[in-house]
């Protein structure tokens, strides 16, 4: 049965927020062990309803802060939560990591005490965007490979993303076969520059990827490719970005409200529009960003979430465990159809 290790210290709900989703999914067969200050979680666990037989605790009062100066900002901190958590996954104790906490403490916790896929050089970090739909059978989100934990990348890096980006997309996804598409200044097979050249000749080689070819940027948020490939400094950026505009797009709707019922009227079906939004990013599949590469799963949650994506990101922590994610990627990056 799949252990969850949650980190919660992590987040700006800390650790409220981990707890309650904690003691939901406890109530319905997950087993979750609980890292943080162990006053505060019981605190928290009395509050509410849980299964004591599926909750444990391992107590941490510190939590895992932003690095500053790479290894030797998270090396000696290794009763961090971030770092504790990683390590009861290292050893056995548990089967996955959920953490809400800074992503680049979560990325360094992971590449020291995981284990690393063979021939995976960078891990890569995964994030999922609303886009347009071609058909009605197809995912309302794309996945985003790398998003910053691989800011510049060779060959075998962006090659290893795709391929780990389709066994995560099948995994959140009905599609038995994720169209993934490289992010390129251009269409042709020759735009991008060296780099991006031989990365398109080598995943075009590749028949067990559904591999589309170039994707430019105004091709993002449409229904052409479900996972895209990209440097973690390119990446990072259209992720920032593409989160700006749903800040500005809310703020116009919060605008609209206060202006008069003319305005309010009008507004009205962004309004609807944003909330079916948030509903379809709180379904199980979309909380939480995959951190690739290793061979146990780690899930990284925004900052701000809340209860219930926690709940989720356990959930599907939890399915991937019971899926073997881990095998499948193993044998995607040895270049066997998983």
């Amino acid at each position: 049965m799949a252990r969850i290790a949650v980190d919660t210290l992590g987040g700006a709900a800390a650790p409220s927020a981990a707890v309650e989703a904690a003691a939901r999914v406890s109530l319905e067969g997950i087993e979750v062990v609980l890292v943080g200050h162990v006053d505060r979680i019981q605190d928290e666990l009395d509050a509410t309803s849980y299964d004591p037989r599926r909750i444990s605790v391992r107590h941490c009062a510190t939590a895992g802060d932003e690095p500053v100066d790479g290894w030797r900002a998270l090396l000696p901190r290794r009763d961090s939560s971030v770092a504790v958590a990683a390590r009861l996954v290292a050893e056995g104790e548990a089967s996955a990591l959920v953490t809400a906490g800074p992503p680049a403490a979560t990325v360094l916790a992971v590449a020291r005490f995981f284990e690393r896929l063979p021939g995976v050089g960078r891990l890569g970090l995964a994030s999922v965007y609303p886009r347009e739909i071609d058909d009605a059978g197809q995912d309302p989100f794309a996945l985003i490979v790398d998003v910053g934990a691989a800011l510049r990348c060779e060959v075998a890096d962006l090659v290893a993303f795709a391929r780990l980006g389709s066994v995560w997309s099948r995994l959140v996804s009905d599609s038995a076969a994720p169209r993934i598409g490289l992010l390129n200044s251009g269409a042709d097979e020759d735009a991008g520059g060296d780099l991006l050249v031989a990365t398109h000749r080598r995943l075009r080689a590749l028949p067990e990827l559904n591999f589309v070819g170039n994707l430019e940027g105004s091709e993002l948020t449409g229904g052409r490719a479900d996972v895209v490939v990209c440097e973690g400094l390119v990446g990072n950026v259209v992720i920032k970005l593409l989160e700006s505009i749903e800040d500005v797009v809310a703020a116009v709707a919060q605008h609209g409200g206060s202006e008069g019922w003319r305005a309010r009227l009008g507004i009205r079906p962004l309004a609807q529009q944003i909330a079916r939004l948030r509903e379809i990013s709180e379904r199980p599949g979309y909380a939480g960003a995959p951190i690739l590469g290793a061979r146990q799963i780690c899930l990284q949650l925004h900052p701000r979430s809340r209860p219930l994506a926690f709940r989720n990101a356990l959930k599907l922590a939890a399915k991937a465990v019971r899926d073997d994610v881990g095998g499948q990627m193993l044998a995607a990056v040895a270049g066997r159809t998983p």
